[in-house]
């Protein structure tokens, strides 16, 4: 189709130029035997109407030609991917849910910056949530009193290690000490928080 496509077209630039010449050039247009080609077809106007067959003939080839090949046409961009933005705490929740493996834990610093991050929250919760200065905050933390969650006061302090209840209840969890105590630490400061309301 391609092929037949391309010879139309170049017959009827062919046409368009002849046509052009004939008119601006008369010297051109004496040379081509129009008078003797269109009686002995029949008259003038069977040589019109033949050029009006030959160019219905074009346009239905053309039509045919693209019912079979199919139109081409511009693509439309693709819509744009929607990107989900982490949320607030995403960052910690996926290092909490993956857990800390003994790689990290004997060359990496990941799970000490985790308890100080949650340290820094929970000192800032207690400053503004019980009007503790800065030494009395760190004191509750460190000691261990600054809540009633034996796990969250343990994943802080300075003073205390889990004890064996903390360490059965992360087994049964299926979770390391450390991911416990620091789930349990987040939900309480968040739980302080929220009573800052």
């Amino acid at each position: 189709m391609s092929r037949a496509r391309t010879l139309l077209g170049t017959l009827g630039l062919v046409a368009f130029v002849v046509g052009v010449f004939t008119v601006f050039t008369p010297a051109f247009a004496a040379a081509i035997p129009v008078q003797g080609v269109a009686e002995s077809i029949g008259g003038p106007w069977v040589f019109v109407a033949a050029f009006g067959v030959l160019a219905v003939a074009v346009v239905v080839a053309v039509l045919l030609a693209r019912g079979v090949e199919g139109i081409d046409e511009s693509r439309p961009p693709d819509p744009e991917d929607v990107y989900r933005v982490p949320h607030p705490g995403q960052e910690f929740d996926d290092f909490v849910e993956d857990g800390v493996g003994v790689r990290e834990r004997l060359f990496g610093d990941r799970h000490q910056q985790t308890r100080e991050r949650v340290a820094a929250a929970a000192l800032t919760t207690l400053e503004r949530t019980r009007g503790l200065s800065r030494d009395e905050a760190r004191d509750a933390i460190a000691r261990g009193t600054w809540t009633e969650d034996a796990a969250a006061a343990s994943f802080l302090s300075s003073r205390r290690t889990p004890g064996l209840s903390e360490r059965l209840v992360a087994v049964f969890r299926g979770e390391s000490t450390f991911q416990h105590g620091a789930r349990r630490a987040a939900r309480e400061v968040s739980r302080l928080q929220g009573g800052d309301r």
